[in-house]
């Protein structure tokens, strides 16, 4: 069950939201759970994951290591008025949505490193919080609490708006979710146990993220040393490509993997 704070000297419904909370990880899965009401399926999102705090008519944002990068969002501190008059902690992804809606991490990328960013590139390239998990709620703890009814919380503040949103979730019918998630272009989709707690900073298996993997053939051209030299850093790729006219085939570099 669900614990409630108790600050020295104040009621429980005074008591202050948790600090330096960690996001929970999930593991990588190459197959999707067994579809038997275990799991709750959700469409995985490419961006950047955040801890949201909205409290004392502020919103805090913190990155994956605590980081506080509230300012480089500011059309996010709209979802302070949004929650009232409840106060809250949400884990979620920042995100930033191409033209046909789907989430861009190179359009993000223009974002993710810029504080008190100018007004022109927000409107440019404006983000939305996608919450996805409820961690507190005016006073109430709720990391001990199964993911079901933290989700059914998490729905009830209907927290919906231009720039966040709640993200879908179902029991059940992952093998379709996960087929709509590669029509639409989008990484996969995370599987989570609809019985577990959240732990903080923990990767688990409760949560698992399922993508959509790419193969090609390609060709090893050769290597770059490591810093020390002491062995192989990372291989240089190549693809062949038919040439034109008398040219044969043409050896083009692909890239470098570790």
């Amino acid at each position: 069950m669900p614990r409630r704070e108790q600050p020295a000297g104040g009621s429980a419904d005074e008591a202050l939201p948790p600090k330096d909370l960690r996001p929970m990880l999930a593991a990588s899965a190459y197959d999707l759970p067994a579809d038997d009401g275990s799991h709750a399926f959700e469409m995985k999102w490419d961006g950047v994951r955040a801890i949201a705090t909205v409290a004392d008519d502020a919103l805090l944002l913190q990155s994956r290591n605590g980081a506080d990068i509230s300012n480089r969002y500011p059309e996010l501190a709209g979802m302070v008025p949004a929650l009232s008059p409840h106060r809250g902690v949400l884990d979620g992804e920042v995100v930033a949505l191409d033209g046909a809606g789907r989430p861009s991490f190179e359009r993000l990328q223009r974002r993710m490193h810029v504080d008190n960013p100018p007004p022109a590139l927000v409107g440019e390239v404006p983000v939305a919080f996608m919450a996805f998990d409820l961690l507190w709620l005016d006073g109430t703890l709720l990391l001990d609490a199964p993911y079901r009814q933290r989700r059914a919380l998490l729905e009830g503040l209907d927290l919906r708006g231009p720039h966040w949103d709640t993200t879908a979730s179902q029991t059940g019918g992952g093998a379709d979710l996960f087929e709509a998630s590669r029509a639409l272009g989008l990484e996969g989709v995370l599987a989570k146990r609809v019985d577990s707690r959240y732990q903080p900073g923990v990767r688990s298996r409760a949560g698992q993220k399922i993508k959509h993997v790419a193969h090609a053939s390609l060709v090893v051209g050769g290597f770059l040393p490591e810093r020390s030299g002491a062995g192989i850093g990372s291989l240089l790729l190549g693809y062949h490509e038919p040439g034109a006219g008398s040219v044969g085939m043409l050896l083009r570099y692909a890239g470098k993997v570790g």
